[in-house]
């Protein structure tokens, strides 16, 4: 073989290491590119459960606020309610006493 033979295979031989290596690095470059996107997707997840539930526990609070605030307007209604029986009862008879003289005065 003579030199020119040798250097047309160094050559070649350089050829094919770099298409192997371009192949390798594209192979290695693609599957983490596919790591990567698994790992966006899992912290993209996460986020999501992680915001979901802190969703859930406002909401709980907003609906046990509401729950606070409709017994409170209960227990104020039901004590105006009694409040006024309970003066309405107080001024009963002096008030049939009125009406009845009132009417026989007419």
């Amino acid at each position: 073989m003579n030199e020119l033979e040798f250097v047309f295979k160094k050559i070649i031989e350089i050829d094919n290491k770099t298409i192997r290596l371009k192949e390798t690095t594209e192979q290695k470059l693609q599957q983490k590119s596919q790591e990567l996107q698994q790992e966006v997707k899992k912290l993209e997840k996460e986020q999501i459960d992680k915001v979901t539930k802190e969703l859930e526990k406002k909401y709980e609070m907003a609906i046990k606020e509401a729950q606070e605030n409709a017994n409170q307007i209960k227990y104020e209604a039901d004590k105006a309610c009694k409040d006024r029986i309970k003066k309405y009862n107080s001024i009963k008879i002096n008030l049939k006493e009125k009406i009845i003289n009132d009417m026989i005065a007419s």
